[in-house]
């Protein structure tokens, strides 16, 4: 099932909910469709990706106010569908209790990992400044240091030592721009989760 089929269904599904909550949900679930796909998945992928359409529009009507307007419509063609054995909450918290061991040690070492990746990519900033403000000192020593040999009229020497000037103070201008790029593109990866983060709370909050 492409969006289109999707949505067309859908708005079809929520005929007796009025015009406004119709729109509000088409949009929602519009919206979840297209960020599937600038995240990679194709149309229909996006679709599946969501679930069923009858779990879909059963979850709407059970958060829609309470009327006698407001009725359930089931897909079309599928009579006498049994509907799904739902497990008791009290196996499901067992469930939880028994195996929590597995996903709470899973959890950690996990976010030990992201964080660990998170420190490694935020520290690599400081360090290119360090090493950056290592090579311009050592520019300038060299260049000081390169007037020192004249006195002995030993030519040879103050070349060499003013050319390794020359090559700290280019490395240093090379890697002040590398570094502030670095920055920039770590700043920008993290606004984008940031904002990735909000909008998929914001949805939530949309959908309550």
């Amino acid at each position: 099932m492409n969006k289109q089929q999707f949505i067309s269904s859908l708005r079809a599904r929520l005929s007796s909910l009025p015009g406004a909550d119709i729109n509000r949900y088409v949009d929602y679930y519009s919206e979840m469709i297209d960020d599937r796909i600038e995240d990679g998945l194709s149309e229909e992928e996006a679709v599946s990706d969501l679930g069923s359409i009858d779990s879909i529009v059963s979850q709407i009507f059970a958060e829609a106010p309470k009327s006698p307007n407001y009725t359930y419509s089931p897909a079309p063609n599928q009579p006498g569908k049994k509907e799904k054995s739902k497990i008791s909450p009290v196996w499901i918290i067992i469930l939880i209790v028994i195996t929590s061991p597995f996903w709470l040690s899973a959890i950690a070492s996990s976010a030990s990992v992201i964080l660990g990746i998170a420190i490694v990519f935020v520290s690599i900033i400081p360090v290119l400044y360090a090493v950056d403000l290592v090579f311009a000192v050592s520019g300038i020593i060299c260049f000081i240091g390169s007037f020192v040999p004249l006195f002995t009229l030993d030519l040879a020497v103050s070349a060499f030592i003013f050319g390794c000037g020359l090559m700290f103070a280019g490395g240093a201008v090379l890697l002040f721009f590398a570094a502030t790029w670095v920055a920039k593109t770590e700043i920008n990866f993290f606004k984008w989760i940031y904002k990735k983060v909000e909008k998929l709370f914001d949805k939530r909050g949309a959908a309550v």
